[in-house]
């Protein structure tokens, strides 16, 4: 994550409703605060373009220009979309890191942008507001549903990992209202 986007993260649980709009449409997609002007940007995060200002100031720039300069600097190098990676048995090992890293650059970016604040925020809070948290997950979507099992077991939260979907069916009827079940599937 660009610096940019770490600070307005960061500052994001403090953000009025505003600012928060603001805050998701640059998660969404920065590029328009380079593309458009300061009412553009009111009309498209349905505030304003003094809202635009404020939220620029809030984050400790002198203003939207400063912002911009900022958000230009951290804008990642367009990949080209010519460039080939699908990986076939005639490439070097350099060329497999370069195709692996440009595919994962491209994901990781367009994970980001496709991730709704609001939701993400209400997720992680009835996570954490679980007496216990279910995890299930089998096959491809196992391995992701156990990494997110041995993050969250590092937090001290009570955590169960279900790796069969017919143990997960009979798991259920031990769940609360007082508990998350999180379920990982392809």
């Amino acid at each position: 994550m660009s610096s940019l986007a770490s600070k307005i993260s960061n500052a994001y649980p403090t953000f009025n409703k505003t600012s928060a709009l603001i805050a998701d449409a640059y998660f969404k997609n920065p590029s328009i605060f380079l593309s458009k002007n300061i009412k553009e940007l009111g009309d498209i995060t349905k505030t304003s373009g003094a809202s635009v200002i404020r939220f620029c100031k809030n984050l400790g720039f002198k203003g939207f220009k400063d912002f911009q300069i900022a958000c230009a600097q951290e804008q990642p190098l367009q990949v080209d979309n010519k460039i080939e990676t699908i990986i076939t048995e005639n490439d070097n090992p350099t060329s497999v890191l370069f195709k692996l890293q440009t595919n994962l650059s491209k994901n990781i970016v367009d994970l980001g942008r496709s991730i709704d604040h609001k939701e993400l925020k209400q997720a992680v809070e009835l996570i954490d507001k679980a007496r216990v948290v279910f995890i299930a997950g089998e096959g491809a979507s196992g391995l992701a549903a156990e990494d997110f099992f041995d993050k969250l077991i590092r937090s001290g939260k009570e955590v169960i990992f279900i790796k069969s979907s017919h143990i997960a069916l009979e798991g259920i009827t031990n769940i609360t209202k007082n508990d998350v079940l999180v379920i990982f599937f392809l």
